[in-house]
């Protein structure tokens, strides 16, 4: 199998904590085309709009029906060999929930057609590029792939002031394009919906960033603004309900590990059990800017925050305990005293054992430091003493005064326990989207003038083009 191949080769194969796989199906229709309503007509260039087989409805049907993220596609990619291995794509999933919400927002379309006209307008018109520039304002494009690009087009939209925005417009005599005092209700709601949703998608998909870490704090901080939402919101309810429904469904068994209740009438989407991993709790916990904050701040009830915070002090402290290579008699963290010898031996106890034994026919000659010639061989500690000074680190590291990521790195020397549990559970990617891009750098390798490029060879150069910083 390709798995077992790729890690004897790289003699990677003990160091493998998780693997985050979807469905390659999957990830092109999560990643490749998810249009907000409205904005379709925006990726209709003018000299195909006449004579065009673009159909915004049979687009959506294809995307919603056809191209759909097919879940069970998912689960068959997690019955495998190393079924307890594998995670879901963080992204690909919280993306699942936005295509799910946007599927019921039929309410925003209109003004959101409007945003779409008014960025394109600003594109092709210098008179209002500049105006803009002037103005220290600016549209950026918005990128069919990337839903969070368009997002970006309609909150930049949504901060130019509406008299300028308005004063431009009727220059170019597009007063068809003027928000109302609704519309732009409706467009603020969208984007206070959302802003968690873009920054949760941005920040995860950083290269060379921990990211994992970032998992337990976005779902739980998106919950909770859903909830305050759907409270407060008055023309987009049925897309706060649709988007809090998709969550309950494909992130319950985090919220679960919460003890955040999850309605039974809540279809289970099969990532559901698969987030309930506690590589979550752990990895956000040895994250620095994080630890235990995310859980205190949160609107968790005071007692789930106190219960929550023992276990998952508990969690890291057993899962530190068992990277030395100490085994628990249960799985609460409890240490049961072992027998312990201390190997200290004469060296003429020693040779006098080996006459006895026949394992020598001459004894050492005397030495006035024979101890320190000696091999040393140290005491065994006691494995309550191991799981004590963990929970001391545990104690220390909760104190810190700094709350930077690179903490229990930059302090590594006291936390040793700890660092080496960071080394093998923060080196976990939340997504695989970094991963998406190799093939795009092979797309630039493979041009019409390289097309006689072998496998192996294309290979090789994409392997080098993605890991030139580890080589110069």
């Amino acid at each position: 199998m390709e798995y077992d191949r790729v890690s004897t080769s790289f003699s990677i194969g003990g160091k493998i904590v998780r693997l985050i796989t979807d469905n390659a199906s999957n990830n092109l229709s999560a990643f490749g085309e998810l249009v907000i309503p409205g904005f379709e007509s925006y990726f209709i260039s003018e000299d195909d709009s006449e004579d065009s087989d673009y159909d915004p409805d049979e687009k959506n049907l294809k995307l919603s029906e056809g191209h759909r993220p097919n879940d069970d596609d998912i689960q068959n990619s997690f019955d495998k060999q190393e079924e307890l291995l594998r995670l879901p794509c963080f992204i690909h999933t919280l993306q699942l929930v936005v295509k799910d919400g946007l599927n019921e927002s039929e309410c925003i379309r209109s003004p959101l057609s409007k945003v779409a006209e008014i960025a394109k307008l600003s594109h092709k018109s210098i008179t209002i590029a500049e105006k803009l520039q002037n103005e220290k304002f600016s549209i950026p494009d918005a990128i069919v792939t990337r839903w969070n690009s368009q997002f970006l087009t309609v909150s930049k939209v949504v901060d130019i002031p509406n008299t300028l925005l308005n004063d431009l417009l009727n220059e170019q005599k597009e007063t068809e394009l003027l928000l109302s005092t609704k519309d732009l209700a409706v467009l603020r709601e969208f984007i206070s919906i959302f802003t968690l949703f873009a920054e949760a998608t941005t920040r995860t998909q950083a290269e060379q960033s921990i990211s994992i870490s970032l998992v337990g704090p976005s779902i739980l901080a998106i919950y909770y603004d859903l909830e305050n939402e759907s409270r407060i919101c008055k023309h987009t309810k049925p897309l706060c309900h649709a988007l809090m429904t998709s969550l309950l469904a494909r992130f319950g068994g985090f919220l679960l590990n919460l003890e955040i209740p999850v309605d039974d009438h809540v279809k289970h989407r099969n990532t559901f059990n698969l987030f309930s991993d506690d590589i979550f709790l752990v990895a956000s916990f040895l994250d620095g800017q994080f630890r235990l904050r995310w859980i205190i701040q949160s609107a968790l009830p005071l007692d789930t925050k106190d219960g929550l915070c023992e276990k998952i002090k508990n969690l890291v402290a057993l899962w530190a305990f068992q990277l030395i290579g100490c085994n628990t008699d249960n799985q609460d963290g409890n240490v049961t005293q072992a027998e312990v010898t201390t190997l200290t031996v004469d060296n003429v106890l020693l040779c006098t054992k080996d006459i006895c034994d026949g394992g020598g026919l001459t004894p050492k000659r005397k030495s006035l430091f024979s101890y320190c010639e000696a091999p040393q061989t140290e005491s065994k500690k006691l494995r309550v003493d191991a799981m004590n000074e963990i929970k001391e680190e545990i104690m220390l590291f909760l104190k810190d005064p700094r709350y930077e990521t690179s903490l229990i790195f930059d302090k590594k020397n006291h936390f040793p326990y700890l660092h080496r549990l960071a080394l093998r559970v923060l080196c976990v990617p939340a997504t695989s989207a970094p991963a998406e891009r190799i093939f795009s750098k092979s797309g630039l390798l493979m041009t019409p003038h390289r097309s006689r490029l072998s496998t192996d060879t294309l290979s090789k150069l994409t392997f080098v083009k993605c890991n030139v910083t580890l080589i110069c």
